[in-house]
């Protein structure tokens, strides 16, 4: 009797046939390193999925029948697969084991490809984003998948949503910033992937910030993508912000007694859990990377990409390119359950005060169909071109919640979106919610 993990692991199936339906949802034939244990399992599974028993005879007759074994062949293999000596017949222990070394065998094979890669002479920064992301997923891979009982997943929910509240208060995610949006949408929660669309210099910019420092005051690591600002002036902004005064620009004018008093409100934002990575160049696969790894060593809560349209790929056409971003985004928001915020430019209407519309989603409807929620931002101009202040946040789509428009006016002294009685005594123009679902 031998212990091998992967002869026991046939052992045990030999001997709990029905037990091979469990074994499916865990382990594939490519996780098994001989070319003759694939074969031998495939067909076990080719059994299964016929209807038809899983013992010596069928399994012997499926290997020449698919295979090529000779008679004799596929008999000295059986005996061989029928040699272990399982303590217990549980065959999601003996899984394990066999993934295990599969995984192992994986991480053999990265080391290889890191090493001739890094020999050939490719830029290391290169070779460490790829393998970053290699390893997420070797370490994303749960032996334990399939399906889960209410039993399981239900108190595992609510332990996370009493997080949740811990740290949001009455909100189940994170704040937008706007308390009327907080209200119809319950915030940015784990896992979702939110796109925020604007017109070129109608705030897509300002708002994504101003949800960053809301979510960094609070506490929550933030990661900002800014391919578009450096972080000098993405500092000016957040000081603007919370300094209330634009001229930040101009900081030639500022007095000393307000210089003082910006030096200490920049003191105060230098220690929030806010982290920019200005780089202007990165494909989609680079900045899945980056964030998965600031999610890891930084702990961060919240990502937010500033903006999609900048992402370069391979794709030869802008369309395609955009849309494999927005899948990679929310690809990254699934596996880290970290919400990620990405923003996006409109395509013009026809006429610049019309009120943009999901089609107005500038290169690719892929983004629609890959967002939790879509925001859509408008800033109405008056005769003049001068912001008529009855700015407008449209919910375009919401998975599990409604539409509608939320009434906000944008201060440009502090570049915040703010409810819209800010700008006026009057009482803010009522909801529009619907109950229409995306």
């Amino acid at each position: 009797m031998t212990t091998d993990p992967v002869i026991t692991f046939f052992t045990a199936l030999f001997f709990e046939p029905e037990a091979i339906f469990e074994a499916a949802t865990l382990l594939q034939p490519e996780d098994l390193l001989e070319d003759e244990h694939r074969h031998a399992y495939a067909a076990m599974l080719e059994l299964a999925q016929g209807g038809k028993p899983i013992d010596v005879i069928h399994v012997c007759d499926k290997l020449v029948q698919r295979r090529g074994y000779s008679d004799i062949r596929a008999a000295e293999l059986l005996e061989r697969l029928m040699d272990g000596q399982p303590a217990v017949y549980n065959i999601r222990h003996y899984v394990a084991l066999v993934r295990k070394q599969a995984r192992k065998r994986r991480l053999l094979r990265m080391a290889e490809t890191v090493l001739a890669r890094t020999e050939s002479g490719v830029d290391v920064d290169e070779v460490l984003l790829e393998l970053q992301d290699e390893v997420f997923a070797l370490q994303s891979a749960c032996p334990e998948s399939g399906p889960v009982a209410a039993r399981d997943f239900v108190p595992a929910f609510l332990k996370q949503a009493a997080t949740e509240r811990e740290h949001s208060g009455e909100l189940a995610g994170i704040s937008t910033g706007v308390p009327v949006l907080d209200d119809m949408t319950t915030g940015i929660r784990r896992g979702e992937f939110w796109v925020a669309g604007a017109l070129p210099g109608r705030g897509k910019s300002a708002w994504g910030l101003q949800v960053a420092v809301g979510a960094a005051s609070c506490g929550l690591p933030v990661l900002v993508f800014s391919l578009e600002m450096t972080a000098d002036e993405l500092s000016r902004r957040i000081l603007a912000s919370q300094f209330g005064m634009w001229s930040m620009r101009t900081l030639r004018d500022v007095s000393k007694v307000t210089w003082g008093q910006i030096l200490d409100k920049a003191a105060d934002v230098a220690t929030l859990p806010l982290y920019i990575d200005p780089s202007a160049d990165l494909t989609a696969s680079e900045l899945s990377a980056r964030g998965r790894s600031a999610v890891r060593e930084r702990g961060v809560k919240l990502i937010v990409v500033d903006y999609l349209q900048l992402l370069r790929g391979p794709e030869r056409e802008i369309r395609e390119r955009v849309g494999n971003a927005a899948n990679m985004l929310r690809q990254l928001a699934k596996d880290t359950q970290v919400p990620v915020l990405a923003l996006s430019q409109l395509r013009r209407p026809a006429n610049l005060n019309d009120a943009p519309s999901m089609l107005h989603l500038k290169e690719s409807g892929d983004i629609e169909a890959h967002a939790h929620t879509v925001l859509l931002l408008y800033q109405p101009l008056d005769e003049d071109a001068q912001p008529t202040g009855e700015d407008e946040i449209i919910i375009g789509k919401q998975r599990s919640g409604p539409l509608g428009t939320v009434p906000v006016v944008f201060d440009t002294l502090t570049l915040l979106f703010k409810p819209r009685s800010f700008a006026t005594e009057r009482d803010a123009a009522p909801r529009s919610w619907t109950d229409e679902r995306a």
